[in-house]
């Protein structure tokens, strides 16, 4: 099935394959997999992972033990009726207005202008560190590219990731002050370039620099848990309050609403606030109006 995958998305997909499947059951005869050791796997994992690494255990389980009873190496699939037990809770963090400044002035010049990059457009740390100087057209900042480990692809996480994002003032100018601290910086180099001009490795440069440089102002100031999916998210709730759902999903680039609803918005968007606050206020007027007519 690998030609079936994107070649960006190809090989994290296998390792996960041999990660959560593989591994776990390479030393057990295949005619000796069954139900029961399956869902035994599946409840160890909801134990550690979320939802999404659980579900992908019982959807990749089954494919693979299908194909075996297609090939007639089983008579039946034993994953066929894995039920996805229920996970840990999602992480959902997401910075306070308040908390932003305070992380950003502790960090280095690069490191703070990549998570401003992240807080204020909300691009995945694929596309950020894929970024080009020539993919900033005036205003705007293009996007049609996404590194997965080490590699660029024309490819995009999905087709409405693909086009263009506002580039705010005060990150032009930030933008054009870091390219000026560069030795070469223009056209066709990475914004963002690793120590040889090449392209990041995203879980390198989150193990070796960001996560120890966050680590270390969680000590100082009691922020933690921030990471590119806790800027992302910080992204989507802070721009709900001055855009609705459409606004805030073509700025992230969701292909659904729901997506950006469900997952990135975390607070209760004004408007719902104040709706609730009249409810209450109208319910609150008739009930003691109701008090008035029992006492008389």
């Amino acid at each position: 099935y690998e030609q079936n995958w994107k070649a960006s998305s190809r090989k994290t997909q296998i390792d996960n394959i041999e990660r959560y499947c593989v591994t776990l059951l390479k030393d057990v005869p295949l005619a000796q997999i069954d139900r029961f050791q399956l869902q035994r796997i599946a409840n160890g994992l909801a134990q550690k992972y979320s939802s999404s690494v659980v579900a992908k255990f019982v959807t990749w389980s089954r494919a693979i033990l299908e194909e075996a009873v297609d090939q007639d190496f089983l008579s039946k699939n034993p994953a066929r009726k894995l039920s996805i037990p229920e996970t840990r809770a999602e992480n959902k963090r997401f910075l306070k207005i308040d908390e932003i400044p305070q992380v950003l002035r502790r960090l280095p010049f690069r490191e703070e202008l990549i998570l401003r990059i992240t807080l204020v457009l909300g691009l995945r740390p694929g596309e950020l560190f894929a970024l080009r100087w020539n993919d900033i057209e005036g205003y705007s900042l293009r996007l049609d590219e996404a590194t997965v480990d080490g590699k660029v692809y024309p490819k995009l996480k999905t087709k409405q990731s693909r086009g263009y994002v506002v580039l705010p003032a005060s990150l032009r100018a930030s933008l054009a002050e870091w390219k000026s601290m560069q030795k070469s910086a223009s056209g066709d180099e990475f914004i963002f370039p690793n120590c040889r001009g090449g392209v990041h490795r995203v879980d390198n440069y989150r193990a070796d620099v960001l996560r120890p440089a966050l680590n270390k102002i969680a000590e100082e100031t009691g922020i933690g848990g921030i990471d590119f999916r806790a800027c992302r998210r910080t992204c989507a709730t802070h721009l709900s309050q001055y855009g609705g759902v459409k606004e805030v999903q073509a700025h992230l680039r969701h292909s659904r609403a729901t997506t950006t609803l469900e997952v990135y918005i975390q607070e209760i968007p004004e408007a719902v606030r104040q709706a609730v606050e009249d409810l209450d206020a109208a319910l609150t007027v008739s009930d003691e109006g109701d008090d008035d007519d029992r006492n008389s």
